[in-house]
């Protein structure tokens, strides 16, 4: 059984949440070992006591759902530091984000003109949010540079995933 993978150190149901998780914010079959390893001491070590009918299945995810999208930033901003490499030694071929994932070219081209649909139903300001956080920047510093407060970038952002949840790009 998957928990018997750690000693009995954590139970089978955090485990499999992992892989569940993992899936819904698309990495493939074999990024899951990976991420278990680097989950599975996070969920160890957390502490979690109940209070005000907290769950811990709740509190589980908030620790899992934190690392993938660590894990997520941190390929984001592999890409670019490569694509600023590859233009300073001006070579020919840039690295493309999607190598970093399984689609298929038909899936890739797919996800593109969804993009772009959806890209043309946004204003300029929230446009360079969403680059922004595609390029791995914070919420905290894009209020900083857009000269707006952190609640009100929340507000803001919080928008741009209704509207590409209404897209069907929420996950995205």
């Amino acid at each position: 059984m998957a928990g018997q993978e750690y000693g009995g150190l954590v139970e089978e149901w955090k485990v499999n949440m992992i892989t569940k998780r993992a899936k819904r914010y698309g990495f493939r079959d074999d990024d899951i070992p990976d991420l278990k390893q680097r989950i599975v001491p996070e969920i160890i070590k957390a502490d979690f006591v109940p209070c005000g009918g907290a769950k811990e299945s709740t509190f589980i995810i908030a620790i899992i759902d934190r690392q993938l999208k660590t894990v997520l930033r941190d390929r984001r901003r592999s890409v670019r530091k490569a694509n600023y490499v590859a233009e300073i030694y001006d070579e020919q071929e840039i690295i493309d984000q999607d190598s970093f994932f399984s689609m298929g070219e038909a899936e890739r081209t797919e996800l593109r003109l969804d993009l772009e649909r959806a890209l043309t139903g946004l204003s300029a300001e929230e446009k360079e949010i969403c680059k922004g956080l595609m390029e791995g920047d914070s919420q905290a510093e894009l209020a900083r540079v857009m000269g707006k407060s952190t609640s009100e970038m929340s507000r803001v952002v919080a928008r741009l995933r209704d509207k590409l949840s209404k897209w069907g790009l929420g996950m995205y």
